[in-house]
């Protein structure tokens, strides 16, 4: 089978659905396919994820170049490149898609619609003019959990039967290939943060955006026994979104410069000591369609505090407390029940590793081949209908 990608996920620095994609294109590499990724640029990779695979880039990396590109040069592209499948991972396909071509589409989240309001605008604008149209032109959607999947069928009834669940995997390869197997005890899990960081400590992992609720959370990790404040730290790990709150004003106005340590983006290197290291995850965020550090942390056997709407419950399983994630009474709850509980911390610790073991790689790439056949055979049947 031949399979195109939109590789644009890869161009611009990993973040989750770069490595979501990464990490299927590992796996679709073993099960006899030819691989063709397209890109605006350059893509930024370990060569060797690269083997056996052609590549076809393009050098920009402007906004506006960046759309012409997509809906024109790329379906221009597409016709010079006899495809079996091309699939769109990140919720869009070229509008002008030659008709022929058969399509897969994979649907992560429906943020633009279930909390708008935490997001840029632009990308607002974009989901709300493009995902509709890749909706219509796909021959099959790929939502990453049940969640997604239930959210999708909401929005829009009529593609209900061409919606397929496909989990995401169990974390990041990448990660765990790189753990020093410190415990969360560790004295150096990130060169970053090794100088301030002395304690157990509470770890979040994420873009640094209004949807990952950072200021309730550090607004119930403040409200917490004077006693465990001291005993405990929080990490703050992640790179600079949009809409970025002001993590130091939140961090003095509640007095906890030196229970709290923002370290700014990680490497894979330092993010896996982190996770390592880690007490607990906590990530009360307001909406995610998987929420990949759930599985990263259940990957490391580290219990998890997170939100009980969206897909977090799912994915979660019984290895997690859940919040409300906008009650910072029940954040501060439930992080003092997982401090003060060690018993609780080693069980959730163990179900963490039994939940991680719920999701593969090898799982994933499968069915979104079997999704990929399925379209194949649905666009080749239309065909034969015209």
């Amino acid at each position: 089978m031949k399979i195109g990608i939109d590789a644009r996920a890869l161009s611009y620095g990993l973040t989750g659905i770069g490595y979501y994609l990464l990490e299927v294109i590992k796996e679709l590499k073993k099960l006899d396919v030819h691989i063709t990724l397209f890109s605006t640029a350059p893509l930024l990779v370990p060569a060797d994820s690269l083997t056996g695979i052609s590549v076809i880039t393009g050098s920009s990396t402007k906004p506006i170049p960046h759309l012409i590109w997509s809906e024109l040069q790329l379906p221009l592209l597409l016709k010079k490149h006899p495809l079996d499948i091309f699939w769109g991972p990140a919720h869009r396909l070229p509008v002008l898609m030659p008709l022929s071509q058969a399509t897969a589409l994979t649907i992560h989240d429906l943020v633009w619609r279930k909390v708008p309001g935490t997001m840029r605008l632009y990308t607002r604008f974009q989901e709300t003019l493009f995902m509709p149209r890749s909706l219509q032109r796909a021959d099959i959607i790929l939502a990453v959990s049940a969640s997604t999947a239930s959210d999708l069928s909401d929005y829009r009834p009529v593609f209900k039967d061409k919606i397929r669940y496909v989990p995401s995997g169990n974390g990041n390869s990448f990660l765990q290939s790189l753990d020093d197997n410190s415990d969360y005890q560790g004295n150096s899990p990130s060169s970053s943060c090794s100088s301030k960081l002395n304690k157990p400590y509470i770890l979040f992992t994420g873009t640094i955006e209004p949807r990952k609720n950072l200021a309730r959370l550090l607004a119930g990790f403040s409200a917490l026994p004077k006693d465990l404040r001291q005993a405990f730290q929080l990490v703050i790990a992640g790179g600079k979104g949009w809409g970025t709150i002001n993590l130091q004003d939140e961090i003095q106005k509640y007095k906890l410069t030196e229970q709290v340590i923002v370290t700014g983006y990680v490497s894979e290197k330092e993010l896996s000591r982190l996770y390592a290291g880690a007490y607990c995850l906590a990530m009360p965020s307001l909406y995610e369609g998987f929420g990949m550090p759930i599985l990263e942390a259940n990957s490391f056997g580290v219990p998890v505090i997170t939100s009980n709407t969206s897909s977090m419950p799912e994915v979660a399983g019984d290895a997690a407390i859940l919040v409300d994630p906008l009650e910072i009474e029940d954040i501060t709850r439930s992080l003092r029940m997982l401090l003060e509980n060690r018993g609780l911390r080693e069980t959730l610790s163990r179900r963490a590793i039994e939940n991680a073991q719920r999701y593969s790689w090898e799982k994933t790439a499968r069915l979104t081949l079997d999704a990929f056949k399925e379209a194949i055979n649905s666009r080749n049947q239309r065909r034969k209908e015209v």
